[in-house]
Formats: C-alpha cells, structure tokens, sequence
C-alpha cells in the first residue's frame, strides 16, 4: 500500500467524501514533517501515549482517526488487514496526511457554511442509508467501523463542509477551453481509435474427443451438407436452431463482435476473406466443424471529436483540479499551525 493509494480512498460508507479529491496531495511527508508545512508547523506537540498525534490550528487528530481511516480504506479497496510494519507505517502516515489535508479544508469552509447544511448533511446520510437493505444492516456497517451515527453523520458534514470550500476556491475556477480539447485529441489519436472487428455467425457440428474416425466423418458430411444449403438460400439462424450443438443456436447462431486475433487461431483467414453475408468453408477445429457466416465488418477508425469531446473535456477538467488541489492545500498548510506528536 502506498500513501497515494491511501489519500485517494474513500473514508466513508459509500458516500462522495473529500478523501477523493485529495489524491495524491502532499505525499512526501515523513513520520514527524508535513510536506507544505510552513515555518509554524512544531515537530513534537504531545507526547507519547496521549493518543493525539496531531493538531491542526488547535483541532486535534488522533490515532483513533487514523486507525479508522486506515481501517475504512481497506474495506472498500478489499486489500488485506495484514500489513507488513512498513506498509503499515506507510498507511499510517498516508493517513495522517489526508486528515491533515481534510481538517484544514474544514476549517477554512465554515466561513461558507449556510442554514441549509444540516439538511444536506441529512439528505447525504439519507441516500448512504438507502444503499443498505435494513437499518440493521447500516448500523451492523457503522459498528464494523467502529463508527457512532454522530460521528458518521460529522464526517458527511465536514466532507460537504470542505467540499463547498474547494469547489467555490478551486474547481469552480478551472476552464477547458475548445482548443485545448481539441489539441488534446489531435495528440491522443490512439486513445481514440477503434480496430477493425467482424460479426459472425455459426453452425457447428461437434465432435467429441472420443468420437471414432467414422463419428469425425459423419460430422463433416452434415457440416457439408448444411453449408450446401446455405449456399442454396436456405436461412442461416433457422439452420442454425435445428443443426448447430453450440449454445449460440438459441440466438441464431450469432457468436457476437471480435476484433483482432480474438477469434480463434482457425477462424481468422477464413473470415478475413469473407464480405458481408458470405459463408465460408467447412472449418475443423477442436469442437468440431463449423460453418461460418460474415454478418458484419468494422474497418478501423478514430472516434470523431464531437463523439468525445466531453469526455476529453471532463479528464482535462479532472486532472487539472486534482493538480489545483494539491496546490492549494499545500498553501493552507504553509499558513497553518500544525503540531505532530512523536508518538501518540
């Protein structure tokens, strides 16, 4: 586990928390400095045993808060609970750093909180609660976190706090223009591109690995004898329901859309020469004999811009705020008083 990973999970239960936006900021501190600290941050504030392993303009974190960030993040990633003592020191310090990074967003967004904050704190709880099949069961997810509902619902409510602060002071700020998408999507092309892929259907005899010699032949008469009829006119999805013993009959034999090299090895020259609705020799493969029908061909193309321009617009947007993030809570440290315990 790294501290990037760390800074960038979610630290409460399903809900948009401000962990997420935090990605990566300040990732070079050490056990006992802030990356972005200013001249006021104290190396040694509590000692040892307190449980206080930082404060933050007065306002303190403790190991309790770690210890459950950590706890919360390797719930959702599914990563395991047994750390070596480096990765576990690294995740300590990874999370100390994002409370750090969150509680001085905090602070600096209550001067933006309004009288509708506690209903929207509610209405977020509200939807985190929905995502559970009984109360029984949010509550059973709270204790597993060694959360209360207050605090659950404090955590939700310096998220929105915090949030309201980045959005009005950064994310709010950043622009994309016309040109910057498109110079961006002249230079990605092959983020863009599509590869040639073909739609087949077919018909397959099968031949068991222990079938005799005479079993093998016999398919290989009625494979002739189905693609004799299909060349004769005869509709390739009803022949396919009566003759093909592959499940792809039920759907008219239709085995879907492949690109390049994801059929199998002896399917592939036979296809490449087919057009559009031609059916192809008898092929022998280890299921069998297949009779093969081209119902379509994709030549490789690039997507056009105006199919993705929103999205190259929403990625430019995403990078450059995460970017903008990081600086600007490394400007809130440099002004901030921040304590670090040499123990806790």
């Amino acid at each position: 586990m790294t501290r990037r990973k760390l800074t960038s999970c979610a630290l409460f239960l399903g809900a948009a928390v401000l962990s997420v936006v935090l990605a990566g900021a300040s990732c070079a501190a050490g056990a006992n400095s802030v990356a972005g600290a200013g001249p006021e941050t104290v190396a040694t504030a509590h000692g040892p045993g307190t449980g206080v392993l930082a404060r933050v303009n007065g306002a303190a974190i403790t190991r309790a808060d770690v210890e459950r960030a950590i706890a919360i993040f390797l719930a959702q990633s599914r990563a395991s609970h047994d750390l070596t003592p480096e990765a576990r020191q690294e995740a300590e310090n990874g999370a100390l750093e994002q409370l750090i990074g969150t509680q001085l967003l905090y602070q600096g967004g209550l001067r933006l909180v309004t009288k509708d904050l506690e209903n929207e704190v509610a209405a977020r709880v509200a939807e985190v609660k929905a995502k559970f099949p009984s109360q029984s069961a949010y509550d059973a997810a709270l204790k597993s976190n060694d959360l209360t509902e207050a605090e659950a619902r404090d955590m939700v409510r310096r998220d929105l706090v915090a949030a309201k602060l980045l959005d009005k002071e950064v994310t709010a700020k950043i622009a994309v223009s016309r040109d910057e998408i498109a110079t961006f999507y002249r230079q990605n092309l092959e983020k863009f591109s599509l590869p040639e892929s073909v739609q087949i259907s077919h018909i397959l005899i099968e031949v068991r690995p222990e079938a005799t010699a005479g079993e093998s032949s016999g398919a290989r008469d009625k494979a002739d004898t189905v693609r004799a009829k299909l060349l004769a006119g005869a509709d390739f999805a009803t022949l396919a329901q009566s003759q093909s013993d592959c499940p792809s009959k039920e759907a008219g034999g239709d085995l879907g859309v492949f690109g390049k090299e994801e059929m199998i090895s002896e399917f592939e020259a036979p296809v490449a020469a087919l057009k559009v609705g031609e059916i192809s020799p008898v092929i022998k493969t280890r299921f069998g004999y297949h009779v093969v029908r081209l119902t379509g061909r994709t030549v490789a193309s690039v997507r056009p811009l105006a199919e993705v321009q929103e999205k190259i617009a929403s990625y430019l947007k995403e990078t450059r705020s995460r970017q903008a993030i990081d600086e600007y809570v490394g400007e809130l440290k440099k002004k901030a008083v921040i304590e670090l315990s040499a123990g806790g």
